[in-house]
């Protein structure tokens, strides 16, 4: 049976703080893996912090002219608009 936290819920609190690498046992392992300091800042961020992350990415799609077009897979077996 898992030991309830002061405020009732079971195990550590964890909204609101941020994770970081420290909180896990095989952040040695993960850094040896991964050896990209980009990347390892990617896996610190919490849920909200990567979506605001990510939605700064589609700006960026936005100022190169990327299209929102959907272009059909021609590999596909369902794809109906044969080329």
């Amino acid at each position: 049976m898992k030991r309830r936290s002061e405020d009732g819920r079971k195990g550590k609190s964890w909204r609101g703080q941020k994770l970081s690498m420290e909180a896990f046992p095989g952040k040695a392992l993960i850094r040896k893996i991964v050896d990209n300091d980009e990347v390892l800042d990617w896996y610190e961020l919490n849920p909200q912090e990567r979506f605001a992350e990510s939605q700064k990415l589609w700006e960026i799609f936005d100022l190169f002219g990327g299209s929102y077009d959907v272009q059909p897979d021609t590999q596909s077996p369902f794809n109906i608009f044969k080329t």
